[in-house]
């Protein structure tokens, strides 16, 4: 006997033809300016994504294609390059469906472009064979119920996939923002084309400087990050008034008298740090007391005590005391300044025409200095 057996055709899946290239985008506020900038030599090296560098140590890249800008926070600073434009990302993250549209109001006036991100959650269809293609999906987007593009997404992505979309021209504001699904929606896994409004972005064209701020501008690629990291920079913070004859880097002052002239330097000198939270105008009490209404020549006493150099635990040495603080709250003035004099254990008093510190400092005794006591008592 017999027989022949038919061998099975193998179902054809076609490569996808889609992928999403988005670049996240976003300008920050660091501080209130003059800063010193980023500590490594390398600014690349001071900014971390989800506590990772964007390079190494051995200047390798975590993050490809990653794009960082400064502007130190100088009163005639230019804007930062590449950011000439100002955005805000509304999410809005919600499927949408044949029979239900989706509205969001847009009410500020100042914006002259709309950026509408549409996304697919995959797109791909199979026939009776197994054989998988990809498919197309149409929507449509209007404001005020007039239709204004008609976003056609053609292609095979097995994943997500967006697609952004500029509207210019825009109408008097308010306006409503609608997004409508033209294709009937599938009721078959065989067809995969779920569609989403991923988010809009309000998009104000304006170079703005920020003058007096410390900006970071920062865009990065949206296949390392779906959504914007975590950032954290390492930074030397403001500039501050310290004495003309001091060098805040090894901590010393040079010899002779100090005539109470300043210079803008980077330090973490409490007592420096203090005067500037009295004196300066825009970040203290400077409009109240200016540079007379604070005693800096005991600033100046307490300085010298703050930078003396001690053991630190480990075999070296270190400032007997440091500030290192990023102030993000408002509070009470008094508050505030007592608290930053309390990293040097010292007083705030006003001693009736200046505001001045006074700090408790530590007495070494000795056998020496405690028989001589006990003589004088005798």
């Amino acid at each position: 006997m017999g027989g022949s057996s038919k061998k099975g055709k193998t179902p054809y899946e076609a490569p996808d033809s889609l992928k999403s290239a988005q670049r996240l985008r976003a300008i920050g506020l660091i501080s209130l300016g003059p800063i010193r900038g980023p500590v490594t030599e390398d600014a690349y090296q001071s900014v971390f994504f989800d506590n990772t560098p964007l390079k190494n140590a051995h200047n390798e890249w975590n993050y490809l294609n990653t794009e960082i800008a400064y502007n130190e926070g100088t009163p005639d600073q230019l804007p930062l390059e590449g950011f000439e434009a100002s955005e805000r990302e509304v999410p809005v993250g919600v499927e949408v469906k044949t029979a239900l549209p989706l509205s969001r109001a847009v009410i500020d006036p100042d914006i002259t472009r709309l950026r509408i991100t549409l996304g697919v959650n995959a797109l791909f269809s199979q026939d009776d064979e197994g054989n998988t293609n990809g498919t197309t999906v149409e929507l449509e987007i209007l404001i005020n119920n007039q239709p204004l593009l008609t976003p056609r997404i053609e292609g095979k992505s097995s994943s997500r996939f967006f697609r952004s979309y500029i509207l210019d021209n825009l109408p008097p504001r308010p306006f409503t923002l609608t997004v409508k699904r033209l294709t009937a929606d599938s009721k078959s896994q065989r067809l995969q084309n779920g569609t989403f409004w991923s988010s809009y972005t309000e998009i104000i064209d304006a170079k703005l400087s920020y003058p007096n701020m410390a900006m970071v501008g920062i865009k990065t690629d949206s296949r390392y990050n779906a959504n914007f990291p975590n950032v954290n920079f390492w930074l030397y913070g403001r500039l501050i008034k310290v004495p003309a004859n001091y060098n805040p880097d090894s901590r010393t002052y040079s010899e002779g008298l100090w005539k109470g002239d300043f210079k803008l330097a980077w330090s973490n000198n409490p007592a420096w740090v203090f005067y500037d939270l009295v004196s300066n105008k825009l970040a203290g009490l400077g409009q109240r007391l200016g540079d007379f209404g604070v005693d800096k020549f005991q600033l100046y006493q307490i300085a010298q005590y703050c930078d003396e150099l001690v053991d630190d635990g480990f075999g070296g040495k270190e400032p007997r005391m440091t500030a290192n603080l990023w102030i993000t709250e408002q509070r009470d003035a008094y508050a505030v300044i007592s608290d930053m004099a309390s990293v040097f254990r010292a007083l705030v008093v006003w001693n009736g025409t200046q505001l001045t510190a006074i700090m408790v400092t530590i007495m070494c005794h000795s056998i020496t200095s405690i028989e001589q006591k006990q003589h004088w008592w005798k």
